[in-house]
C-alpha cells in the first residue's frame, strides 16, 4: 500500500470517528459536523466510491442507534430517501471541488447545507401527513425548518474550517514525507 493511500485511509477513519463522536453529543439542534464531514469525504476521495461510504456508514449507524426505522415506517422512508439523496449530492459536490482552499470549503459547505435543507424539507412535505399537499403545505414545511437552518449554516462553517485545517495539515504531512523519501 502506498503511503499516500495509507494516510488517506487513516484520515478517513479519523473522520468516521470524529463524525460518530460528534453525532452522539447532545447539543444545539442541527449544530452538527455531518454536512461538512460529508463534503470533505468527497474532497478527500475525488475519484473513488469510498467517499460515499463515510457519510452513509455514519448515517446508517445513527439510524440503528436511534431506532428510527423501527418506530415510524413512513417517517423512515422520508428520512431514507431524502437523507441519502442529499448526502450523495453533497459527496458529489465535494468530489467535483478542485483546488480546494479555505474560501471554497466555506462556500461548498454553505451550498451543501442549502441543498440539504431544500431536499429534506421537500421530502417531508411530500411524505409526511402533517403537511397539506398544497403550496401552503410546502411553505409550512420550509417555515417549520427555518429555526434549525441557521444552526446548520453556522455549524457547517465552523466544522468546515476545522476539517479544512486538518486536511491542509494532512497535505503538508504527505508532501513532507515524500520530500524526505526523495
Amino acid at each position: 500500500m502506498k503511503k499516500e493511500t495509507f494516510y488517506k485511509l487513516l484520515l478517513f477513519m479519523s473522520f468516521i470517528l470524529f463524525g460518530l463522536v460528534l453525532r452522539n453529543i447532545p447539543s444545539i439542534p442541527n449544530f452538527s459536523s455531518f454536512i461538512a464531514l460529508t463534503l470533505f469525504s468527497g474532497i478527500l476521495f475525488p475519484k473513488n466510491k469510498l467517499a460515499y461510504l463515510l457519510p452513509f456508514a455514519i448515517q446508517m449507524m445513527m439510524d440503528l442507534f436511534i431506532g428510527i426505522y423501527a418506530t415510524d415506517l413512513v417517517g423512515y422512508a422520508t428520512h431514507f430517501i431524502t437523507m441519502y439523496l442529499s448526502l450523495g449530492l453533497i459527496v458529489f459536490i465535494g468530489q467535483k471541488s478542485t483546488n480546494i482552499n479555505f474560501l471554497k470549503s466555506l462556500v461548498g459547505v454553505t451550498v451543501a447545507n442549502i441543498g440539504f435543507f431544500i431536499i429534506t424539507n421537500f421530502g417531508s412535505w411530500i411524505l409526511l401527513p402533517q403537511y397539506d399537499a398544497s403550496i401552503n403545505g410546502l411553505i409550512s414545511s420550509y417555515l417549520a425548518a427555518l429555526p434549525f437552518f441557521k444552526n446548520s449554516i453556522i455549524s457547517g462553517l465552523v466544522f468546515s474550517s476545522i476539517l479544512f485545517g486538518i486536511y491542509k495539515f494532512y497535505e503538508l504531512k504527505v508532501n513532507n514525507t515524500e520530500k524526505e523519501m526523495a
